[in-house]
């Protein structure tokens, strides 16, 4: 869609946490957050998220709210 059409509302947002103060389940850091498109009566969302552990490895995840999209991997 057009980022400027009439009507049309979006955003993004997100949250992160790092660092000796967050150390759950062994995780060095994470990241989530969320990212929706309303036009037209219709809405479509995005959730996503990142682990981050201490050895490099990052575990990715996230759906769409209308079904076109899932993830789950480590990298």
């Amino acid at each position: 869609g057009q980022s400027d059409a009439p009507g049309r509302s979006w955003g993004v947002k997100w949250e992160e946490k790092w660092g000796d103060g967050f150390n759950k389940d062994g995780r060095e850091g994470s990241r989530q957050g969320s990212e929706w498109d309303a036009m037209a009566g219709g809405q479509r969302e995005r959730t996503w998220g990142e682990e981050h552990y201490p050895d490099g490895r990052m575990h990715k995840y996230g759906n769409s709210s209308d079904g076109s999209e899932y993830w789950d991997a480590m990298a």
